[in-house]
C-alpha cells in the first residue's frame, strides 16, 4: 500500500520496518527495508496518527 507522508511524498507501508518520530522538533523518520531512511520536516502529531492508522488499517 502507498501511503501519503506530506504532500507529493508517499512511501509504500511494506517498506516501511521503523517510524522514529520527534514531537517537539516535528519531525518524521522512516526506516526502510532498503537500508534507506527518509527524513520529514514539520509533522504534526496527527498526520503520525493518521498515518499510523492508515498503515494498521490495511494490515488488518
Amino acid at each position: 500500500m502507498i501511503v501519503e507522508i506530506t504532500d507529493g511524498a508517499y512511501a509504500r507501508s511494506d517498506e516501511i520496518i521503523r517510524m522514529d518520530y520527534n514531537e517537539k522538533k516535528k519531525i518524521l523518520v522512516l526506516f526502510m527495508r532498503d537500508a534507506e531512511h527518509s527524513v520529514y520536516y514539520d509533522i504534526t502529531p496527527d498526520r503520525v496518527r493518521a498515518i499510523v492508522a492508515e498503515i494498521n488499517a490495511w494490515e488488518a
